[in-house]
């Protein structure tokens, strides 16, 4: 959030910028706040203190704007209901009081205070801010990258065992929890999606009655229309990394001499813990390097493992158990093997 406060008068002198930033009017995500008053009415000071702390609240960037009226005709001029009279973007921030022509070089109350209320005050910022084109554009592009969250949950079946191996990690059963919520985190993700693209590309800004609407900042709307579709991009890829990550990860047993037929047996395992083509390739490639492995093929469908080792080697079948419990998945031998 940016916080910035400057000085000025009507009256022809210079401007002076309050903090150490110079003011850049092209900033298109920021909000003018005018604070007009007048010396010896007390609350104008008051209020910048609590723009201040209601768009740190909500997470606005702001430039106030103090503005002495030094005249009937400037009151007339700037709409100048008594001091201080707050304005978001040239709008009033009471709704009643938009259409009053009673401008007048007075002190001004706020439902009997002298400052408007948190509420008062919040709620004409954020309308601000939509009337501008910030927070529509902003609440698409969340909404969007939320996508690509929950689109990397739905995943997480299959890459969290991936991270996990990588690690050195146990994932126990949580990759199964995942695989189990897998289609409504999907569905979320559409939901998501769906949203981003409403609000950046149909949502409407409100105006106030009898306000003009200012037009939507172009820069604010082609970045976020860029960020959609990179964040399209993304849960395209998370959502379908189940279907394509055992073609990443295939690695094909080593060729080795062959021999003749009854020189091989074949152990058939039966394999627990997979979620996705991935982890069936996880456990093929953990099998493939063994010692005296001629060739290890693993089915995800099946959730069988078939290896072929030399009938003389000394390979026995725990070590092939304890290969595949290594890479993070269960495993013992089929009692009904084909």
């Amino acid at each position: 959030m940016t916080f910035r406060l400057r000085m000025s008068t009507r009256a022809g002198r210079p401007s002076t910028v309050m903090n150490e930033h110079a003011w850049n009017p092209k900033e298109p995500n920021m909000l003018q706040v005018d604070v007009l008053y007048f010396e010896g009415c007390p609350n104008h000071l008051p209020v910048v203190e609590l723009v201040r702390q209601i768009a740190a609240d909500v997470g606005l960037d702001v430039e106030v704007i103090q503005t002495e009226v030094l005249g009937q005709a400037e009151a007339q001029r700037l709409r100048f209901l008594g001091s201080p009279t707050i304005q978001v973007n040239g709008i009033d921030v009471v709704p009643e009081a938009r259409i009053r022509t009673d401008f007048s070089f007075s002190c001004r109350t706020y439902g009997g205070q002298g400052l408007p209320s948190r509420e008062t005050l919040s709620a004409a910022l954020l309308e601000g801010a939509l009337e501008h084109g910030v927070t529509t554009q902003r609440v698409g592009t969340g909404a969007a990258f939320s996508a690509v969250l929950t689109a990397l949950l739905a995943s997480a079946c299959c890459w969290l065992p991936l991270l996990a191996v990588s690690l050195g990690l146990s994932f126990g059963g949580l990759s199964v929890w995942f695989m189990k919520y897998r289609l409504p985190l999907l569905g979320v993700t559409a939901v998501l999606l769906a949203t981003g693209f409403y609000m950046v590309y149909v949502g409407k800004r409100r105006c106030a009655p009898g306000s003009v609407c200012p037009a939507p900042n172009p820069g604010i709307r082609r970045f976020s229309q860029v960020m959609l579709w990179v964040a399209t991009v993304a849960v395209i890829g998370a959502a379908t990394f189940p279907s394509y990550v055992g073609y990443l990860l295939a690695d094909p047993a080593p060729t080795r001499e062959a021999g003749p037929s009854d020189a091989f047996r074949t152990v058939t395992l039966d394999l627990g813990g997979m979620t996705c083509e991935g982890c069936a390739a996880l456990v093929q490639n953990s099998l493939a390097p063994l010692p005296d492995v001629q060739s290890a093929s693993v089915s995800y469908a099946d959730r069988r493992a078939s290896v072929t080792i030399d009938r003389v080697s000394g390979l026995e079948e725990d070590s092939l158990v304890n290969a595949i419990e290594a890479a993070g998945y269960t495993a013992r031998v089929a009692t009904d093997p084909p």
